[in-house]
C-alpha cells in the first residue's frame, strides 16, 4: 500500500534499468490481476486490488487505473465481508481515490479524500488507519508545496497532520509509522531550508 510512498518492495526503486524495472513490474502487475480474479472477494483480493491500482497510478496508465479504482468503489458499497468489512473497504477506497487525485495533481481532492479516511478511521477506532491517513494528507501537502515550488507557508501546512501522525505512532507503538512520519518530517525541514534538521 502507499504507506511511505515506497509501494511494493523495490518495484520503483532506483536500481536496475527504467526497461528493466517495467518489465518486472508488469509482471508483477499480471500477478495482482490474476489474484484479484481469483481470490475475488477476500482480503487478499481487496489487498491484490489496491495494490495494483496504486501500481498503474505510479505508471501513469491512468484508464485502467481509474476502472481499478470503480471496483474499488463498488467493494466499498458492497463490501464482501458484510457490515464488518464496509470500513476496511471504504478506507482502502479513500487511500487510493486520495493516491489518483495527488498523482493527477488534483491536490484539492487529495486533501479532502485524505481528511475524510482520517475521520472515518477515528470514528470506528483504527489507530493504525487513522495515522496512515495523516501520513498521507501530509504528503499531499508536501507534493503540493513541491509541485509549485511555492514560498515557506505551503510547506507547513504538512506540519499539524504529521505531528498528529507522529503523536499516534509514538503512543501506540506503530514504529513504520512513525519512521515514514520521520521522512515526510525531514522532507519538511528541507523545504524550510533546515537542511541540519532533516
Amino acid at each position: 500500500s502507499s504507506l511511505a510512498r515506497g509501494g511494493a518492495s523495490g518495484l520503483w526503486s532506483s536500481g536496475g534499468s527504467n526497461g528493466k524495472r517495467r518489465r518486472r513490474g508488469s509482471a508483477y502487475a499480471s500477478v495482482l490481476a490474476g489474484h484479484c480474479r481469483g481470490t475475488g472477494s477476500g482480503a487478499l483480493g481487496a489487498s491484490a486490488l489496491a495494490t495494483l491500482h496504486e501500481w498503474r497510478v505510479r505508471s501513469s496508465d491512468l484508464p485502467p487505473a481509474s476502472a481499478l479504482l470503480v471496483h474499488l468503489g463498488n467493494r466499498a458499497a458492497l463490501p464482501p465481508g458484510g457490515p464488518a468489512g464496509c470500513v476496511s473497504a471504504s478506507l482502502s477506497c479513500l487511500a487510493q481515490t486520495a493516491h489518483a487525485s495527488s498523482a493527477a495533481g488534483d491536490y484539492a481532492s487529495a486533501r479532502d479524500y485524505s481528511r475524510r479516511s482520517a475521520w472515518l478511521a477515528s470514528r470506528h477506532g483504527l489507530v493504525a488507519e487513522r495515522g496512515r491517513a495523516l501520513l498521507r494528507l501530509a504528503n499531499v501537502e508536501l507534493d503540493a508545496a513541491d509541485s509549485h515550488r511555492s514560498p515557506l507557508p505551503e510547506v507547513e501546512r504538512a506540519l499539524p497532520a504529521l505531528l498528529e501522525c507522529i503523536s499516534l505512532a509514538e503512543g501506540h507503538g506503530i514504529g513504520p509509522l512513525r519512521s515514514a512520519a520521520m521522512v515526510a518530517l525531514a522532507r519538511v525541514h528541507l523545504g524550510m531550508g533546515r537542511a541540519g534538521r532533516a
